[in-house]
């Protein structure tokens, strides 16, 4: 009897053998595919269940995408399909991954999954153009993936840009935008077309049709603890703690910043790429020096812009508030109804004059906007 074993499965062979004479073996992310393809070939059906056990416990979304590289590298096609159930199922995070060397069909079982779940239509044009640009197919391939591509519900921008994208087949998305246009000012005729937007879209008709918008608009208060730990805290300067302490609440986190007259103490809050503030309604903080009785603001102004004040041309509009304090806690009111922010990614605070106790310092901690925030999720 002769046993041929592929080339890329020699590494895995001698902890096979010390599994055949200890009945033992260490599985490990480094090992469990090749355990597996050799248990697998052998019909050792013990070790085999084991590595997929090991395979399956090991699996996120987070790591889908190489695990599915490897499965498809050993030929499993078990481990493929969890896989490709992951890749669906967080594709709002795994359609920006590398695919490229991926088989055409486990992209297309991709796209074709019922538990695709995409938040835009743009994030699965993305994920079509990206792999057909970096893996060598045919002509009728390509078009096979890009018929997943819903285009009626692409954005008239997104449908712009793509005239100068090659790898785009001219005639689907010429046939696209106009479809798009057909039915622009009555969305709910793309029934009509056999086109439904996919149930996983975050955008509503408001924004135009569904799955078109790239982006949905949120308050900020309502997912204050998924934006803080993104936003960038800059500040002019520090005596007390660190920066990020200004958006900290526990007990231990102080922070305040340089003693300054002139220039004064400012204290900026940068949104992620992903976010922009259209509505500022209120916000809220702690004293935050830790001694409770001193240094307390009085005078300080709010302002928005579009970037640091340490960049060159950097403009900043003031925005009329109001501040009540109840002890060491601060609610700041927006004073102008309905004034729009025109999109602000900073949020600054600058002192105006003599804090408590004649220093010029801004002590803050557990500082919390709320207000309206744009949210593309496009680039999540």
């Amino acid at each position: 009897m002769q046993l041929q074993i592929q080339e890329h499965l020699l590494f895995a062979w001698p902890v096979l053998c010390d599994f055949f004479y200890k009945d033992f073996v260490e599985v490990t992310v480094d090992n469990a595919y090749g355990l597996l393809a050799l248990s697998r070939q052998l019909l050792v059906s013990k070790l085999e269940q084991y590595c997929r056990s090991f395979i399956a416990e090991q699996l996120s979304p987070a790591n889908c995408v190489a695990n599915l590289f490897e499965a498809v590298r050993f030929d499993d096609e078990g481990v493929q399909q969890d896989c490709i159930a992951l890749v669906a199922a967080g594709f709002q995070h795994t359609y920006a991954h590398t695919t490229s060397g991926l088989p055409p069909q486990v992209m297309l079982d991709i796209l074709q999954h019922p538990g695709l779940a995409v938040q835009c239509e743009a994030q699965v044009l993305e994920f079509v153009v990206s792999y057909v640009k970096s893996t060598e197919l045919d002509e009728t391939t390509a078009r096979k993936l890009f018929q997943e591509v819903r285009w009626l519900f692409l954005s008239n921008a997104r449908l712009t840009e793509l005239q100068a994208e090659d790898a785009v087949p001219r005639d689907l998305l010429l046939a696209g935008a106009l479809c798009r246009l057909s039915v622009l000012d009555q969305p709910e005729r793309s029934a009509e077309l056999n086109i439904l937007p996919r149930h996983s879209y975050c955008s509503t008709v408001m924004h135009g049709l569904p799955g078109g918008c790239e982006y949905v608009d949120l308050p900020c208060h309502h997912i204050w603890e998924l934006l803080r730990p993104k936003i960038t805290v800059r500040v002019s300067g520090i005596s007390e703690g660190r920066a990020k302490n200004v958006l900290m609440g526990d007990v231990h986190s102080w922070f305040s910043t340089n003693d300054s007259q002139h220039p004064p103490p400012w204290i900026e809050l940068h949104m992620p790429s992903n976010v922009t503030i259209l509505t500022l309604d209120q916000y809220t903080f702690s004293h935050g020096h830790h001694r409770p009785s001193y240094w307390r603001m009085c005078w300080w102004k709010t302002q928005g812009g579009a970037s640091s004040c340490k960049l060159p041309g950097a403009a900043f509009t003031d925005l009329a508030t109001k501040s009540h304090q109840a002890g060491n806690d601060f609610t700041v009111v927006q004073q102008q109804a309905g004034f729009a922010l025109s999109g602000w990614r900073v949020v600054r605070l600058v002192g105006t004059g003599m804090q408590q106790d004649g220093v010029h310092k801004l002590c803050i901690k557990n500082l919390k906007l709320y207000g309206t925030g744009v949210y593309l999720y496009f680039l999540n």
